[in-house]
C-alpha cells in the first residue's frame, strides 16, 4: 500500500505496525521516517534513514 498505492497517488506517509508477540514491521516512501525500537537484554535502536537498520 505504501510504496506502490500512496505513492502513485502522490502521497508521502508511512506506517509502524506491532503484533502483539512484539514483532515490529513498518514500511515508508519518504526519505526518512523516525522509528525506535526496544527490547530486554538489548541495546535500544533509533533510525531515521532508509540504509538504518
Amino acid at each position: 500500500m505504501i510504496q506502490r498505492d500512496l505513492t502513485l497517488m502522490g502521497g508521502d506517509g508511512g506506517v509502524i505496525a506491532l503484533a502483539p508477540d512484539g514483532q515490529i514491521a513498518w514500511s515508508f516512501n519518504t526519505g526518512g521516517m523516525h522509528r525506535a525500537r526496544a527490547a530486554e537484554g538489548r541495546a535500544p535502536v533509533v533510525s531515521i534513514y532508509r540504509d538504518e537498520p
